[in-house]
């Protein structure tokens, strides 16, 4: 059972709503303002979404029903490892749900599914015959591989 409830949904929007309300009315010299409480805001919203939709409290898109039985079907997969359901293949992607303010620390992680289509293959161009290399040939009694 989820530990969230949709009481929590709606103060996690709320919240995220409220900081960047914050930041659109800022009118100081500082870009970066507000960009670390939206960044949590939105891992926060992801987290709570995941779980309020694994418990199905939240309705999920096609997409994450299909994420989600892949998740089933292949529990142990890794990041980019390549699998094949109901043949066709599927690649599992990670990303960050946000990012600290330096940028370099992940705040949490989602997995998705995609498809992997279906590459179109080159054309076929004709190899000119190398017969005459493959030819045995004969010098001074022994057999060599070679050109004339």
């Amino acid at each position: 059972m989820s530990s969230f409830t949709l009481d929590d949904h709606a103060k996690a929007v709320e919240a995220l709503a409220s900081v960047s309300a914050r930041r659109d009315n800022y009118s100081g010299n500082n870009p970066n303002k507000f960009r670390a409480d939206i960044e949590a805001a939105k891992a926060r919203l992801a987290a709570i979404e995941l779980s309020l939709k694994r418990v199905g409290v939240l309705q999920r898109s096609p997409a994450e029903e299909r994420d989600a039985e892949l998740g089933l079907a292949f529990p142990n997969a890794q990041s980019k490892e390549v699998v094949t359901w109901r043949g066709r293949q599927f690649i599992k992607r990670f990303t960050p749900t946000g990012k600290s303010l330096s940028g370099k620390t992940p705040l949490g992680w989602t997995s998705r599914w995609e498809e992997q289509r279906a590459r179109p293959q080159p054309p076929v161009t004709a190899v000119r015959s190398q017969a005459r290399f493959a030819q045995p040939r004969t010098i001074a009694g022994t057999a060599m591989m070679g050109s004339p």
